[in-house]
């Protein structure tokens, strides 16, 4: 009998410990709630209205530092639906890397603000030496500037030491392993029958196919 009060009291205990744990608010809930655009350190950018994206980050998988040379990319609108590389060359952008980019800049959430210091940053990576540096411009005016930073979701506007967590701002939209990534590769394909003559060109001399 007195082993049984004692199990029915330890079940009574871990019940009500329980029931406490799944009733209490979970402190971290207010950090995943989306802050308003009226509150969010940067207004909701429109991708149709921007002409201009600057990006320059350490190359994707690199600790980056002052050893490891940045990645520096411009590009501008060509139409509607078409941009061009203009830095480091000239060429038309990929396509892909573009909507990545753009759709990061448009749907990103900005949900609480997580540090405020110069120390901050080197730790997060929210700096020039492990974050990605993104401006965008319409009409010739910034109408963003901020830091990607190294650690997962965050970020920074670039006039402030504040660091946010976000989502959807993701580093990879931005950080390419070179400049090259940005550049719309095109794979010709030609039917056999219409090529009546090939030749290859080396170093050793030249290789003619027919």
């Amino acid at each position: 009998m007195k082993r049984l009060l004692i199990s029915l009291g330890l079940l009574a205990v871990v019940g009500a410990t329980a029931f406490f744990y799944l009733r209490r608010k979970d402190p971290h809930a207010a950090r995943s709630k989306v802050i308003t655009s009226s509150k969010a350190p940067l207004a909701k950018l429109v991708p149709k209205d921007l002409d201009e994206l600057e990006v320059t980050a350490a190359p994707e998988g690199a600790p980056g530092g002052p050893t490891v040379p940045p990645v520096h990319v411009k590009v501008q609108r060509n139409d509607a639906t078409s941009w061009k590389v203009v830095e480091p060359f000239a060429d038309v952008a990929s396509p892909d890397a573009m909507q990545q980019a753009l759709e990061g800049l448009e749907f990103v959430q900005w949900k609480a603000q997580v540090a405020d210091s110069v120390e901050a940053m080197g730790k997060l990576g929210c700096n020039d030496e492990k974050g990605v540096h993104v401006v965008a411009r319409a009409k010739g005016q910034v109408v963003a500037d901020l830091y990607v930073c190294g650690e997962l979701d965050r970020a920074r506007l670039a006039s402030s030491s504040q660091i946010w967590e976000v989502a959807g701002l993701d580093r990879w939209r931005f950080a390419k392993a070179a400049a090259k990534d940005w550049r719309h590769l095109v794979v010709v394909e030609l039917p056999a029958q219409e090529v009546g003559r090939l030749r290859l060109t080396g170093a050793g001399g030249a290789l003619d196919m027919s």
